[in-house]
């Protein structure tokens, strides 16, 4: 029997491998398509409580993330909400921050 949902997660895969490639091709000028190398890792992290926090979730997932295994079985702490809002305003703070120096740069 064919599996609807694993071709679709492939399909998802192959298109988000080969973006990745490109990004990596544009950030690396030395490489091309076919010399850039990409795996893809499936990972069990934990999920956000709500459905507005992935974006924040992601972002810190791929700041902390170095494929060991360190809290309670998983590669990713499971964040609680206070813990989510403070991430979220240093986000914004680090934000401001930058966009100010960029501002202050350009005038």
């Amino acid at each position: 029997m064919h599996d609807n949902f694993s071709t679709s997660k492939k399909n998802l895969d192959d298109a988000m491998k080969h973006r990745f490639k490109e990004l990596l091709v544009l950030m690396n000028p030395g490489l091309t398509k076919e010399s850039a190398s990409i795996t893809l890792l499936h990972v069990d992290v934990p999920r956000q409580q709500n459905i507005h926090d992935c974006g924040i979730h992601v972002l810190k997932y791929m700041e902390i993330w170095d494929g060991s295994i360190k809290w309670q079985d998983k590669t990713m702490p499971d964040y609680q909400h206070k813990e989510i809002l403070k991430i979220r305003q240093s986000l914004y703070v680090d934000g401001f921050d930058i966009l100010k120096t960029r501002l202050e740069k350009r005038f």
